[in-house]
């Protein structure tokens, strides 16, 4: 089976072909980061968690995965204008 490389900021890693976007996040990254994960983009592409990350045929560099993450939500709902 094909491996395919994964890169999140300054990490790498080899993963199987069939890798997900949860499973790869899931090693590379620690628990309490990926609860505060709400978007994924791989290779400029919004992604699902459940979707597989493909690597290009005819490209040697990794998959780049772009992580939006939200440290804080603020309740706004009882401030007065």
């Amino acid at each position: 089976m094909a491996e395919i490389a994964i890169k999140i900021d300054d990490q790498e890693e080899r993963f199987p072909g069939s890798t997900t976007v949860a499973e790869a996040l899931k090693s590379l990254m620690s628990g309490k980061q990926r609860k505060q994960t709400i978007a994924v983009y791989a290779n400029d592409q919004a992604v699902d968690l459940d979707a597989e990350l493909v690597e290009e045929a005819d490209v040697d560099d990794p998959v780049t995965v772009l992580v939006l993450q939200c440290k804080r939500i603020y309740d706004v709902s009882n401030v007065s204008p």
